[in-house]
């Protein structure tokens, strides 16, 4: 378990979510937070597995849908079989951003260098989509599914 003493700044997230702190989540959140690659679950796995080899895989996937749950990763599935983990926009070092993602070596671009007229676009468009249908929008998604220059 986590020691009350750690000055990780995961762990008072945790508890403010009320959300109960184990080594684990935190080595996730972590792991997450560092990585400069997306991560799938076996992946965090087997990083989790070099500091606690008596984990399971199963364990992984079940506090990995605890912190989605809780608000705190974000679950991208880039293919039918194939997802990854990052962090919510509101911890990403990238904040909001978007994925290029390429269908034939999976490879995920994240994209967060916005040209105003993005911006002005996204912004039209959410506040249209709002009065036409008369729906709140508390956040979007974009994702674009292509072929990347390596694999060209």
């Amino acid at each position: 378990m986590i020691r009350k003493s750690d000055k990780n700044p995961w762990v008072e997230i945790l508890k403010e979510k009320n959300i109960r702190v184990t080594n684990i989540r935190i080595k996730i959140l972590k792991l997450l937070e560092d990585s400069v690659d997306h991560l799938n679950a076996k992946k965090i796995y087997n990083h989790i597995r070099e500091e606690h080899p008596d984990v399971g895989i199963a364990s992984v996937y079940r506090n990995l849908d605890q912190l989605i749950q809780h608000g705190l990763i974000d679950k991208i599935e880039i293919s039918q079989k194939i997802s990854i983990f990052e962090l919510c926009e509101a911890f990403h070092p990238m904040g909001h951003h978007h994925h290029l993602i390429c269908q034939k070596c999976q490879k995920i671009i994240s994209y967060n260098q916005f040209m105003q007229e993005e911006l002005a676009y996204m912004q039209m468009a959410e506040k249209r989509l709002k009065k036409k249908y008369q729906f709140r929008i508390d956040f979007h998604v974009l994702r674009f599914f292509g072929t990347c220059s390596d694999c060209e």
